[in-house]
């Protein structure tokens, strides 16, 4: 008698559920993620999943190759790098190794969720296929009115020494709210699930909130830097950001660093320089030419995005600040 983890084979699985596979493939890659692969009992049971999974992609590819080649060829791809991911779970690959296939499988879900709907396949509703980063809208709101408010604030109401004491208030309320999430768990899950849960992210229940970082940028910028440049930075954090976040998500096919897409670095660049520009024209008066100010503000959005696509160890909210209005400083 065969156990319940036997291998399947094509034959045994001639009706594909398209939508369905995709979910299958988006909750493999979840469970990967999140749960410890290395312990027996689940890594049989990713291994027998691995293989399903394996052969109804490669049932799928067969059964789009005629009419979606593009698709077929990546769902075709998709089966085998599946199948390699399998191998490294019964051959007890490191977790360094088993990492870096769970992004490459990361990055043809993502590829393959947009050639689905760019394709706008018949009998495919799209809204049932999910990304492995879900769209914040909620959050990015957040972070482009944080932006227009301290934008205003500095720029009409606060003097220097206001703004010194606003910012250092703040993060000194930010810092002891982070040691009591620390000391009280209970706290800690107000705090992320109900206070700020349509703004948080799952790291943040156990790393430094974004928002404290921002804090300490912005105070830190306001201390040491002249207002232009500071205001600059604060827009392009505010919506540079959440605008690549987007069109990332959304539209980036081309992979540039780890999940960071192309489409989503040029959506960063574009937004930042046109808001920069007309905000420098139109409320700075700035001593240099309409030129100069173009040069500015793209060198500004360009290392923004820079910033925002290798910032792996320190939060953006911080680097992104840093780095765009040190850059701005240069032209005051």
């Amino acid at each position: 008698m065969s156990s319940s983890f036997d291998s399947p084979s094509v034959h045994q699985l001639p009706n594909i559920n398209f939508v369905e596979i995709i979910n299958d493939f988006h909750d493999l890659l979840i469970d990967f993620k999140n749960k410890n692969i290395k312990t027996p009992s689940f890594t049989k049971e990713a291994i027998y999943r691995c293989e399903t999974l394996s052969v109804k992609y490669k049932l799928a590819s067969e059964q789009f190759k005629y009419n979606y080649r593009d698709l077929a060829a990546y769902l075709a791809e998709i089966s085998l790098e599946i199948t390699s991911y399998k191998n490294k779970l019964h051959s007890m690959d490191s977790m360094n190794s088993l990492k870096k296939s769970w992004n490459e499988l990361a990055s043809y879900y993502e590829k393959v969720l947009l050639e689905i709907k760019q394709k706008r396949l018949p009998n495919v509703n799209i809204k049932n296929l999910k990304h492995l980063t879900p769209i914040n809208y909620a959050r990015n709101i957040f972070h482009a009115m944080n932006a227009v408010i301290a934008v205003t604030l500095y720029h009409y109401y606060l003097t220097y020494n206001q703004a010194l004491w606003v910012l250092g208030i703040i993060f000194v309320v930010f810092t002891a709210i982070e040691i009591i999430r620390r000391v009280f768990p209970a706290t800690n899950d107000f705090i992320v699930n109900k206070l700020f849960g349509l703004i948080s992210r799952p790291q943040e229940r156990t790393k430094i909130n974004g928002a404290s970082y921002y804090a300490l940028a912005a105070f830190l910028m306001t201390l040491t830097m002249p207002k232009s440049p500071l205001l600059l930075g604060l827009i392009v954090l505010g919506f540079g950001d959440p605008f690549a976040n987007v069109m990332g998500i959304k539209f980036g096919k081309t992979k540039i660093f780890k999940q960071k897409s192309l489409e989503g670095a040029t959506a960063f660049v574009a937004i930042s320089f046109i808001l920069t520009f007309l905000f420098s024209v139109f409320f700075l008066s700035l001593p240099m030419s309409t030129l100069n100010i173009m040069f500015m503000c793209f060198c500004v959005s360009l290392v923004g995005a820079l910033v925002e696509l290798f910032s792996f160890k320190l939060d953006d909210n911080f680097t992104i600040l840093v780095g765009t209005t040190l850059v701005a400083g240069l032209w005051f």
